[in-house]
């Protein structure tokens, strides 16, 4: 039995059946839901913490959520979360080409609300493209979705949102989202779809594209076999372990 207090006031109960044999007496038709996504328990998590609710965790039988863990001398690393003020999201989105047997490329995401990674993730691209910067562009039109959810989500939580500041760290990507046909040639045609689709998100403000210099991409912890001090440094981020180099704010460009 869940318990959760609402911003009313009211204090709310929810029982879960995990559907093992040991239930007896209710048909699963009955007590079936759906299973909530890893990014919406992080996400209601962090705008607990930022309200001054209290939030814990709990493990229950039967069912596993999957959790980022490093172990460095026997001390794991646990994530924590924190959140700007006012709450915006930013995002890391970076692709790598050509690295699959396919010859498909790899597309790495990461989001944060101010310190700690809530929603970051890799996968392979479902075409093959014709060069790094093609391969950029499905990279991000891919995760469009994920952000258009997140911000939509934030804004029916009551958290009004602005823009999602988007980092990529190829500048012919970053003009062909912004300016659509006026950076676009022929051997860019047979994209259009992609990055027009993009351009309307930009033209409405729903996103914000800045490019990002690679050693702050934090992306490339998904994509790269990084070592040594870049690594650390992505990691640390990505888990909010200690303050960390990387850039967290909008910048020119």
């Amino acid at each position: 039995m869940f318990l959760k207090r609402k911003r009313c006031g009211r204090v709310k109960g929810l029982g879960c059946a995990d559907g093992r044999k040991q239930r007896l007496y209710t048909k699963r038709a009955d007590v079936a839901a759906p299973t909530a996504s890893t990014k919406a328990v992080l996400l209601t998590s962090a705008i607990d913490a930022k309200g001054g609710r209290d939030v814990a965790t709990v493990v229950i039988p039967g069912a596993f959520m999957q959790a980022f863990l490093v172990i460095e001398n026997n001390t794991p690393i646990i994530l924590t979360l924190d959140t700007d003020d006012p709450i915006k999201t930013q995002w890391w989105v970076d692709a790598v080409y050509a690295v699959h047997p396919s010859m498909k490329g790899h597309t790495g995401r990461v989001m944060s609300l101010g310190r700690g990674a809530v929603y970051s993730t890799a996968n392979s691209q479902e075409l093959v493209t014709r060069s790094s910067m093609e391969c950029e562009l499905v990279g991000l039109h891919d995760v469009m979705p994920q952000i258009i959810w997140t911000d939509n989500f934030l804004t029916a939580q009551g958290f009004g949102m602005d823009f999602a500041l988007v980092n990529q760290d190829n500048k012919s990507a970053i003009l062909l989202e912004e300016n659509e046909r006026g950076s676009s040639g022929k051997r860019t045609r047979h994209i259009n779809i992609r990055y027009f689709f993009i351009k309307d998100r930009v033209k409405n403000k729903d996103i914000r594209i800045q490019h990002c210099p690679t050693a702050e991409m934090i992306a490339d912890f998904f994509t790269k076999p990084l070592q040594g001090s870049l690594f650390i440094k992505f990691r640390n981020f990505i888990m909010n372990d200690y303050d960390s180099d990387v850039k967290s704010t909008p910048q020119d460009h």
